[in-house]
């Protein structure tokens, strides 16, 4: 947040005077005692040790003489408020707002007064009541641009958003070049999906202030929202020859890829970002997804075990370890991932079906006919394990669920698996002919 370190220089009767610059109008002189022109003898000592201790940025020292002032002159306004600047910059911003509003009690029309307690506020979360301190100051200086500024993004904060853009154009209006507006302005826009009017205020700003790295994080997502492709990527590029070190933003230039379908850049920006963040457990997962799919099991085994280090009761995360395992025919471990996997969550689908068919291949056919069985209870279960129950049946002799898983597999329709259709219609035929022999 932007505050106004306006410090009033103290004459010794009370009167702030005004610095050359500063945007302090001079106020009235103002006492405790009620005979004119007089005030306590250790006044001007205390205001004279505050000043030369605010000159050298010693608020401390400055604060502790400008409480002994206001403890003989309690409504002296110059020390009153320089107290407020003084526990603003110490970081006693409670006292700093308590004490700007017995400055306002003293002179309502303030300027300085109404800015910096309106900035307090707004940092403090109290909008509304910075609204109203910070619409005074623009009504007191309605041609201060920094006040404006300040007034139009407080009421951004707000939610008022329509009074927010009227007066973030009328600081343009009093300073067309301030980079700042303009970036704010955009950020209004890019929020309300004004998209035309975001680019231009945005692209301002840039021009203005090639320094503002974070308006190209705001093109960014305005490219991308529009999905404008090819800028989007174009900010990025920019963005990451500046700040290479910003791997979270790399991290979604690598998922953007991905989106694109742009696989190899994805994995390799996904890459850099891995080895330069190890604990990036989310960018290990999206890895080894990649990589499976690329049918790359080695390297997806490795990043789902890195994926796991960081999340070891993730049931998804053991499944896809299992899968890639079993595709790369370690079966015994793929078992035990999958083994894992069903006891972080009993119910998980995926889970039972690649363990089941990791004790199929193992040729463990009676193991393999309970979990086979149960996959083959669903409404719509994968027809390939349907014929793969029916085998381990054929295998056991249990003859007539053979055949009835067969003809199962076979309902299906026809051309979605050819070899294994006429796998089990031979079968079939033979099985009937074996029990016909037998008289079954």
């Amino acid at each position: 947040m932007f505050f106004v370190l306006a410090a009033l220089c103290l004459s010794a009767r009370g009167a702030p005077l005004q610095k050359p610059g500063s945007p302090a109008r001079s106020p009235s002189p103002a006492r405790s005692n009620p005979q004119a022109g007089t005030t306590d003898a250790k006044v001007p000592d205390l205001l004279a040790k505050a000043e030369e201790a605010m000159k050298g940025e010693d608020c401390a020292t400055a604060a502790s003489a400008l409480e002994s002032v206001l403890s003989l002159e309690s409504d002296h306004l110059g020390a009153t408020f320089n107290l407020a600047f003084c526990y603003t910059q110490l970081g006693r911003k409670p006292e700093a707002i308590e004490m700007y509003r017995e400055v306002l009690a003293l002179d309502s029309k303030l300027f300085p007064a109404h800015l910096n307690l309106g900035l307090l506020l707004a940092d403090a979360g109290q909008l509304e009541d910075a609204v109203g301190h910070l619409a005074q100051a623009v009504d007191i200086k309605g041609d201060h641009a920094t006040a404006r500024l300040n007034y139009a993004r407080t009421l951004n904060r707000a939610g008022r958003y329509d009074e927010a853009e009227r007066h973030y154009l009328e600081t343009l209006k009093l300073q067309p070049e301030l980079a700042e507006a303009h970036l704010e302005l955009g950020r209004l826009y890019l929020s309300q999906s004004d998209y035309a009017r975001a680019e231009q205020a945005l692209l301002k700003a840039l021009e203005l202030d090639g320094s503002l790295l974070e308006v190209q994080r705001d093109l960014i997502l305005l490219y991308e929202a529009q999905e404008k492709w090819p800028q989007a990527e174009e900010r990025y590029r920019r963005y990451l020859s500046e700040q290479p070190d910003d791997h979270r933003l790399r991290a979604r230039l690598g998922e953007h890829y991905l989106r694109q379908g742009k696989t190899e850049a994805g994995i390799e920006e996904l890459q850099r970002v891995f080895q330069a963040e190890p604990n990036r457990k989310d960018v290990a997962r999206v890895l080894g997804e990649e990589y499976s799919k690329l049918r790359n099991f080695p390297e997806a085994i490795r990043y789902f075990q890195e994926a796991l280090s960081g999340n070891p009761r993730d049931a998804d995360l053991f499944d896809a370890l299992g899968l890639s395992l079993l595709k790369n025919e370690q079966y015994i471990q793929a078992e035990e991932a999958l083994r894992r996997a069903r006891a972080l969550d009993p119910t998980h689908p995926p889970a039972v079906e690649h363990l089941a068919l990791v004790v199929y291949l193992q040729e463990r056919y009676a193991e393999a006919v309970p979990l086979l069985a149960r996959v083959a209870q669903r409404p719509e279960p994968p027809p390939l394990l349907v014929f793969f129950l029916g085998n381990c049946y054929d295998h056991l002799g249990a003859l007539h669920q053979a055949i009835e898983s067969y003809e199962r597999f076979l309902g299906f329709g026809k051309g979605q698996n050819p070899v294994r259709e006429w796998q089990a219609e031979q079968r079939i035929i033979v099985l009937k002919k074996i029990l016909e022999r037998m008289g079954k």
